[in-house]
């Protein structure tokens, strides 16, 4: 029976094998990993500024909406701007605080390869 610092061992022989194998054969695969964690990360980042910009929106119009007598479209911005600060923020979240989405930037052979070993993402 094998311990398990043997199998991780084993496992971290088996991971170094495929990423010098697909590096060594697939540039194209590892330029495409790149670009997808870019674009992944990008799109986080789209959705911070997005969820900042509406929080700040939605603050200035909640400072008129205590100001206005007219209050159902200062009501309706508000929400809406709410809705779009927490679609924004989780959409960041989920990006930007994705471990694989980095990994796969800077270490995309590991990334390839994990997905060789687990089969999924």
């Amino acid at each position: 029976m094998t311990t398990p610092l043997e199998m991780l061992a084993q496992w971290n022989d088996r991971l170094s094998a495929i990423a010098d194998a697909i590096q060594a054969k697939a540039p194209l695969a590892i330029a495409a990993v790149r670009i997808e964690a870019a674009s992944c990360l990008l799109g986080g980042a789209v959705g911070a500024i997005a969820a900042a910009v509406a929080c700040r929106l939605g603050l200035r119009l909640f400072a008129a909406f205590k100001e206005s007598d007219d209050e159902v479209p200062l009501i309706i911005g508000v929400v809406g701007l709410g809705l779009v600060a927490l679609v924004g923020g989780i959409f960041a979240m989920v990006n930007l605080f994705d471990l694989w989405n980095w990994i796969s930037l800077f270490y995309p052979e590991l990334w390839i390869a994990k997905r060789i070993v687990m089969g999924t993402d």
